[in-house]
């Protein structure tokens, strides 16, 4: 069902078009995906999400550490916090860690329940994340740019 277009085979489903050729690439109005090993995910609202696609097995929180368990400050309630020029998402609360995914606009706002203090640094939790993370997941940090 894959027609050639500019020498890659594409496929046309619900709205998507589905390119093969050079790794795997997804498109739609809103998103781009393509999968090279690693892959990226890019929107119209300059969300770009960053997926490893060579693994298939979630780490659990007894696999990452406790080492920032101790440092974190859980407020109790989720807060909105001022992102004026965006965020970065990254899979540990480090500069070196994964990049999940980059937000650039201004004036939004992230709602977060807790963050962990790295040096000068401040990495956020979202509620989702602490979540994911209650449920034996890895968390998510986001980093405000």
């Amino acid at each position: 069902p894959y027609n050639k277009v500019d020498g890659r085979e594409v496929l046309r489903q619900n709205g998507m078009r589905v390119i093969r050729g050079g790794g795997q690439s997804i498109e739609s109005r809103d998103v781009r995906v393509s999968f090279r090993g690693y892959g990226s995910m890019e929107s119209r609202y300059g969300v770009r999400y960053v997926m490893d696609t060579t693994t298939d097995t979630i780490p659990t929180k007894q696999s990452i550490g406790t080492d920032w368990t101790s440092k974190f400050h859980n407020y109790g309630t989720v807060l909105s916090v001022y992102v004026p020029n965006g965020f970065t998402v990254k899979n540990a609360p480090s500069y070196d860690a994964l990049t999940i995914k980059e937000v650039q606009y201004t004036n939004g706002k992230i709602q977060v329940i807790g963050h962990v203090d790295v040096g000068e640094t401040r990495f956020y939790m979202s509620k989702w994340s602490w979540e994911q993370y209650s449920r034996g997941r890895t968390p998510n940090w986001i980093l405000i740019h």
